[in-house]
């Protein structure tokens, strides 16, 4: 196994804090002696925030009281005043405890409270809320696309909102009128539908929701038609698939209820996901609430029980009876070995038909690669049988490759590929994906097949510790446009995302004519300790605090000193200066890494950044020629044949024309992997609308 996967600990303040559900004005309340009615700011299982008009009260103080919630609950309640906190709107705010409560009173607490919650989980305030962003959809095509994907061929109600609010009935999607601008909706009898008037409208999506807002043009039979909207948001992304476990699959959990003297029970899990798992909870007898911690889960996997910890995120209706559905995250585990056996066992589940760097799998992933038109792209015939024994030396070692390697399998077909790699301390490196040229010929097989390996790799990618991630692909392609550059124009300005172009050379070492005459007092060598640390200095003003923590360009870390020893695929980075004297103008950054790993060669990868304008062309043409002779001696000498060059200014590319050859015009695309989610959704919709299209082309 190559790397372990990683489930992250929870923040200490989420595991400390309970729930609290806020209140609306009266909602609840309590008497104290002399003072009734007194309302609460927000409950949580153990207290709320009291407010007390006219009073003061000491901390510590206890006091008998009586318990109201809604319509007809009342309970008596031993309350304690805990601290004073920032006064409210309303008077002087309070934290309180709540002590003596019956069993009954519990129960009957815990029911609101999930009440409560519910009710706030359906409304459409919770969607800004969330950490991932909204993406803001503007193509037409995509619009038209998803209403048709999830609405008509899905058959997904939609949820209708006026305000924050839901009004009482969900519409469904019958059909869409592209040349009319219009969806048609299955409206019934609904009364709060009314021509003319504009409302909001949720549709579920693939582990997301989709927002939009139309207008009622008509109504009649029992339908109406909406405007098709120019708009849509796209939110609450699920940051893991959840996968339902029925019978067949379903697995034992047992964990002690922490309000019910250690009572241990045991549920047959509904779903399972990389991050937890959920159960059905029986509301008539249990006693839960939203964010109580289970100290004591155990789940018996077929290949051996997971000892964990767990937090209840969420409680919701089931739709049978009285039961409800308990979600449980998996914040910690006991063992590194019971972390493994959960992703494993979610993994196998979601991804049953691809393997992950199992035995004797480069061999496969390297039939797949040959028999694609990846190889063709870049690189030439001459190298094939090099690059076939660096690829397979490489990835038949997994115990020195940061990073996974993938074969989707169809029955006894080996029909793509994907790979992933950990390039910088902190960043992966997504490359090698390849499917069967045969099966490229089958449109609807292919995008089946190119689903699943961006599923089953992003599954993976997000179970690492590392923060971030990177991929090279070929500019002005349909494929870029549709899963990358799509996606990244519908992020808000604010995300962790860098979309950037650059021109790719593959340059042999030595060819590259002897180094320039520089001007007087200029210099090109290898950096020193203080250059180092000025190049730093400049990167630092010149680039994005995403690109300087990804790629480790930081003051200690530029040469990635403990990162070479670490990762044999990476094992050095050298620093190129052109120094006039003063201080550096102008840096070269060359990478060496194993041809094995990625066979392009993005590991043998050097870039340039100029940190002032030259006022002398040719001064500016001599010291790229001087820095990129420096790249080549250093490759040489660490026995590379051919490494690239990433230019993004005419004079670095004219250098690297000198020295090799043009290969083609490239896209980067770096970004935080928080984002994995919000992407996986995207690319799932975007290749199943596709999938449709090429369906109803026969």
């Amino acid at each position: 196994m190559p790397t372990s996967l990683h489930v992250g600990r929870v923040a200490a303040s989420d595991r400390r804090s309970s729930y609290r559900l806020p209140l609306s004005d009266g909602a609840a309340t309590i008497d104290l002696p002399g003072s009734p009615g007194l309302p609460l700011a927000d409950l949580s299982a153990d207290g709320g925030r009291l407010i007390l008009p006219h009073e003061e009260r000491p901390a510590g103080e206890r006091l008998p009281g009586v318990l109201r919630l809604g319509q007809g609950f009342s309970a008596g309640v031993d309350l304690e005043i805990v601290r004073r906190l920032p006064d409210g709107p309303h008077g002087a705010t309070y934290g309180a405890r709540f002590t003596g409560l019956s069993r009954k009173a519990s129960h009957d607490l815990s029911r609101f409270m999930i009440d409560g919650h519910t009710r706030l989980q359906r409304r459409l305030s919770r969607l800004s809320a969330e950490p991932m962003p909204l993406l803001r959809l503007r193509r037409p095509a995509h619009i038209h696309g998803l209403l048709r994907l999830h609405g008509v061929h899905r058959g997904q109600t939609m949820g209708v909102y006026r305000g924050d609010e839901p009004l009482a009935a969900p519409l469904r999607v019958r059909s869409l009128e592209a040349k009319g601008n219009q969806v048609s909706v299955a409206c019934g009898a609904s009364p709060h539908l009314v021509e003319g008037q504009a409302y909001s409208f949720l549709l579920p999506a693939s582990g997301a929701a989709l927002l939009f807002e139309a207008t009622v043009l008509h109504r009649q039979n029992g339908s109406a038609g909406l405007s098709l909207p120019e708009e849509m948001l796209q939110g609450g992304f699920r940051d893991s698939v959840r996968l339902p476990t029925w019978n067949r699959d379903s697995v034992d959990v047992s964990f002690s209820f922490p309000r019910s003297d250690g009572r241990r029970v045991q549920r047959r899990s509904l779903d399972v996901s990389e991050r937890g798992l959920s159960v059905p909870f029986r509301s008539g007898r249990d006693i839960l609430f939203p964010g109580e911690r289970l100290d004591d889960l155990r789940v018996d996997l077929p290949t051996g029980p997971v000892r964990a910890l767990g937090i209840v995120r969420a409680i919701a209706p089931r739709g049978l009876g009285d039961d409800t559905v308990c979600g449980i995250e998996l914040t910690d585990f006991e063992t590194r070995g019971d972390r493994e056996r959960w992703l494993r066992h979610v993994f196998s589940l979601a991804h049953p038909r691809t393997d992950d760097l199992d035995a004797g799998l480069a061999s496969l992933a390297w039939e797949v690669l040959d028999s694609s038109d990846y190889l063709g792209l870049w690189t030439r015939p001459e190298d094939r049988a090099r690059l076939e024994r660096e690829f397979l030396s490489s990835w038949d070692s997994p115990h020195q490759i940061p990073g996974h390697l993938i074969v989707l399998r169809e029955e006894e077909r080996k029909v793509g590929t994907f790979a992933t790699s950990r390039v910088y301390p902190k960043t992966w490196l997504l490359h090698s994906l390849g499917v069967d040229q045969q099966e490229r010929r089958k449109r609807r097989f292919f995008l089946d097949v190119a689903r699943e390996l961006y599923a089953a790799m992003l599954t993976l990618l997000k179970g690492e510790a590392a923060p971030y991630f990177v991929l090279f692909v070929e500019k002005g392609k349909r494929w870029t446009d549709l899963l990358y550059y799509g996606f990244v124009e519908s992020l808000p300005p604010e995300s962790s995302s860098l979309y950037d172009e650059y021109d790719l050379y593959k340059c042999i070492p030595g060819a590259a004519a002897p180094r320039p005459e520089l001007p007087r007092g200029w210099r090109v060598g290898a950096a020193d300790t203080r250059e180092l640390r000025a190049v730093a200095a400049k990167l630092r003003e010149t680039l994005t605090p995403l690109e300087l923590d990804a790629y480790a360009y930081g003051e200690e870390v530029l040469d990635l000193p403990s990162f070479a020893r670490e990762a044999p695929t990476r094992f050095r980075r050298e620093v190129f200066v052109a120094h006039d004297g003063r201080e550096p103008r102008a840096a070269l950054i060359a990478e060496c890494g194993s041809d094995g790993v990625n066979v392009f060669g993005l590991l043998n990868v050097c870039r340039s950044f100029s940190f002032a304008p030259f006022d002398d062309p040719e001064e500016e043409r001599a010291v790229a020629r001087g820095l990129l002779a420096a790249a080549g001696e250093f490759y040489r000498s660490r026995g590379v044949d051919e490494y690239n060059v990433f230019a993004t200014s005419p004079v670095t590319a004219e250098a690297a024309e000198e020295a090799g050859r043009f290969v083609a015009h490239g896209v980067r695309w770096l970004a935080s992997c928080d984002l994995l989610p919000a992407w996986l959704s995207y690319v799932d919709d975007v290749l199943q609308v596709r999938r449709l299209d090429v369906k109803s082309e026969g």
